[in-house]
């Protein structure tokens, strides 16, 4: 075991929140679209992209939200 697997488990627990909008994430470091949150939760979020993003790579993102 890689001692990660009960981290994984809570996460799958965490309450979900799906995003009432398009909320486009971008990374902060190229300005590249990255693609759009699909939920989001206390322990993260889920990312859908039509680009292959590696497990467990760090991001920095920014978030491109609607002017109200």
């Amino acid at each position: 075991t890689n001692g990660h697997e009960g981290i994984a488990v809570n996460a799958q627990r965490a309450d979900r929140k799906r995003a009432p909008e398009v909320i486009i994430v971008i990374d902060a470091l190229t300005g590249e679209s990255l693609g759009r949150i699909g939920n989001i939760s206390h322990g993260g979020l889920m990312l859908i992209s039509n680009k292959p993003i590696v497990e467990e790579t760090v991001l920095q993102i920014q978030f491109l939200l609607r002017d109200t």
